[in-house]
């Protein structure tokens, strides 16, 4: 059978049989000497007459007699006479007329009436929109549209068209090229190929059913939708945009300012701006004018922005001033509140902006998730940090001249006044000392997963660190310039002085060396997925994340698993060896040569492993264990599997064909001299074809997914017979 291609053809395509009143079924190609159809109960709907055919789509199939091939319904009638050298179902209702005439190869393309809409060329390309019928075609670089029978929509002069779907509407981006202009230009076509923007914006973004158009170095908004603009083109820039809930998107947009006052900021480039909002979501937009000139992210669905007034205020997703700038400072709104400064004093508002918490501090930091934010008295109450609860009562009296924030395991750093000093210790959400405030402490850090927290003090020639634990000892002694805190596998960065003094230490203490090729940042990633697996109990780095950097592995986060990790060996400027840990760090193929992972663990627990061995590539498969469950050295496997996932598989000593799963277990033992690749999981079905040794006739099989054959047909004499898993003829040559 001639080849379809395989990202094109359906797996199950019903059609119509026998007339209007006739149940769709599904029809299966067979060979008895010539090629015809079969029902799924094994009853000839189309006597063999063909020399060859292809899977039914949209009710057309292609079919070959002699040596030309052309289209067939579903009764048998030519639809197109065979004319054609090579044919091919494209896509929806096309069909792809391969041939070569005076050394040419030349591409045409008819439909499924068997009318010509494209005729033969060298350099013409189709592809199906999936909208309306509608086909994009390039010539020569030139792209149009027609609809399914030929006719032109648009026509064949702009350098690309693609179309998107947006909430369930699809607009095409149409790409135009100016002779003389340095850059593009871009227009939107609705779903029927019909100009809504006509191509005139050097740049189109399109979201839901709103476009963000750029033109002359302008921004503007267009409602795709009802056809109307949102914002003339008088914005200078947008950033990019924050998601919403319930399908909302806002656009922070902005004008550029040049002080009149100062031309001079504008020669060297110093502006200032004027930032707007234009919000979108499903069915409506806002739009806000730029009256703000400056903007903070998104956070619980609130931007802090400040006026012109120079006070802050709230937008909300939906663009909508929701509290008016009259703040002098903000921070965002974390656990349903937002700190906020109101004349000179700080305290705490709700989305409405009303106060939660009543403006009577000097500072307040952040509510974490048990509703607790540092806060601190003014300086005529003695200007003292403590802790608040959302009711803007005292949970922690302020009684600290310095505060942190609380860790995991309710604990947060804090100071008191000893000799002119700050002396920090460490509290609990009660308030109590876990740690004495110690004068030899003028810094303390928050406690990492290992139970040590960065400790400073400050000398005549600058700041000395060490590492502390819980109890307030010096588990690893102040003697750093510099230090960070420990990362979840136990290992800190730290400086005894100048540059060439860093290094990294465990937790502790001893010096840990990593390659040179050795990325900290890649392994900081990998640790914080491993959820501190490599702190032991003693608080050192574990033995498994040792092993791998005294080995000089490196991690390469190149698996698609969070269970597993591909890892390498750095030598002479590349990976010289690569091998698989898990989460543990536990080597489970250990770094060898000549060993390469296919898309590891990506779409199951299973990964191709390529090997080479002898000059020669051995495939095999490994589960997420690292064990080896299927070694290829004896097959061939094609590794696309159909949708009911099944592949099939070869034996190399004899070539037989069978069949294999996602788990790569032998469903179908190779036994079959052929199994049809373009008949794969057809309606759970495959074709496959055994040879008889005595008369060399090729038996065709269809076979339900386990290997049960559904019916087959034979050859007695010059007579073919179709018959059922019992052995019961269903239909016979006359």
């Amino acid at each position: 059978m001639n080849s379809a291609k395989g990202y094109i053809m359906k797996a199950i395509i019903s059609v119509a049989l026998l007339g209007a009143n006739a149940a769709a079924e599904e029809i299966y190609p067979f060979k008895a000497g010539k090629w015809g159809y079969l029902s799924e109960q094994g009853k000839v709907v189309i006597e063999p007459q063909f020399d060859d055919v292809e899977l039914f789509s949209e009710g057309i199939a292609a079919a070959k007699k002699g040596e030309k091939w052309g289209l067939i319904d579903t009764k048998g009638n030519w639809v197109a006479e065979p004319q054609f050298d090579k044919l091919e179902h494209y896509c929806d209702e096309i069909w792809l007329i391969d041939e070569t005439k005076d050394g040419k190869r030349l591409f045409s393309y008819i439909n499924s009436k068997g009318k010509m809409i494209i005729k033969p060329s060298p350099n013409t390309y189709l592809a199906c929109t999936g909208v309306n019928g509608m086909l994009v075609v390039n010539i020569g670089h030139n792209h149009g549209l027609l609809d399914k029978d030929g006719v032109e929509i648009l026509k064949f002069e702009y350098e690309r068209i693609d179309f998107r779907e947006q909430n369930g509407v699809f607009y095409g981006v149409v790409g135009y090229y100016k002779q003389g202009e340095r850059s593009s230009r871009y227009g939107v076509l609705d779903e029927h190929g019909k100009w809504i923007l006509k191509p005139e914006f050097h740049w189109i973004d399109i979201k839901n059913h709103y476009a963000l158009l750029q033109k002359e170095g302008k921004w503007g908004f267009y409602d795709l939708k009802n056809r109307e603009t949102l914002a003339d083109f008088v914005w200078d820039d947008k950033s990019d945009g924050y998601e919403g809930t319930a399908g909302r998107y806002l656009v922070p947009v902005w004008q550029r300012l040049y002080p009149p006052q100062d031309r001079g900021y504008k020669e060297y480039g110093l502006i200032s701006r004027e930032y707007g909002f234009v919000s979108i979501a499903t069915g409506r937009s806002r739009i806000i004018a730029p009256t703000f000139d400056k903007i903070e992210p998104l956070s619980e669905g609130m931007i802090a922005v400040r006026g012109g007034n120079g006070k802050w205020g709230f937008v909300d997703e939906e663009a909508k001033v929701a509290i008016k700038p009259r703040f002098e400072e903000v921070l965002p709104f974390k656990n349903g509140l937002a700190s906020v400064k109101f004349e000179g004093k700080w305290g705490c508002i709700d989305k409405k902006g009303k106060w939660a918490i009543a403006p009577t501090y000097s500072e307040i930091g952040d509510f974490d998730e048990k509703g607790f934010a540092p806060a601190r008295t003014m300086a005529d109450s003695g200007g003292k940090w403590g802790f608040i609860n959302k009711n803007g009562e005292w949970a922690i009296t302020p009684a600290y001249s310095k505060v942190g924030v609380f860790d995991a395991d309710g604990l947060a750093p804090a100071a008191v006044i000893i000799d002119d000093h700050h002396a920090y210790g460490v509290i609990d959400r009660a308030g109590e000392w876990v740690v004495h405030p110690n004068p030899k402490f003028e810094n303390i850090g928050s406690f990492t997963l290992n139970g040590l927290a960065r400790a400073g003090f400050l000398t005549s020639t600058g700041w000395i660190y060490g590492y502390i634990n819980k109890k307030g000892e010096w588990a690893i002694k102040p003697r750093y310039r510099g230090a960070g805190d420990f990362n979840d596998c136990g290992i800190a960065f730290v400086n005894t002085g100048g540059a060439m003094d860093e290094g990294y230490i465990d937790s502790r203490g001893r010096s840990v060396r990593l390659p040179k090729s050795f990325s900290y940042y890649n392994l900081n990633k990998y640790c914080s997925a491993s959820q501190g697996a490599f702190v032991t109990a003693d608080g050192s780095v574990h033995p498994n994340i040792m092993n791998l950097l005294k080995n000089n592995y490196i991690i390469m986060n190149e698996s698609f698993s969070p269970k597993v990790e591909i890892i390498g060996v750095w030598d002479d400027g590349h990976i010289a060896k690569t091998g698989l840990i898990d989460a543990m760090g536990n080597v489970l193929i250990k770094p060898m040569p000549d060993i390469f992972f296919k898309n590891p663990f990506s779409e199951s627990d299973f990964a191709r492993i390529y090997r080479i061995i002898n000059n020669q590539t051995i495939l095999g498969i490994i589960n997420i264990k690292g064990e080896f469950v299927f070694d290829f050295g004896d097959y061939d496997i094609d590794h696309k599997f159909c949708e009911k996932g099944l592949a099939r598989i070869q034996r190399q000593k004899d070539g037989k064909w069978g069949l294999i799963n996602r788990e790569y277990k032998i469903v179908v033992e190779p036994q079959y001299d052929g199994i049809h690749y373009d008949m794969m999981c057809y309606n759970n079905l495959f074709l496959a074809e055994k040879k008889d040794e005595k008369t060399g006739f090729r038996r065709q099989y269809w076979l339900e997914k386990d290997g049960a054959v559904r019916f087959h047909v034979d050859k007695v004499g010059d007579k073919y017979i179709l018959k059922n898993a019992k052995g019961e003829i269903l239909w016979q040559t006359k």
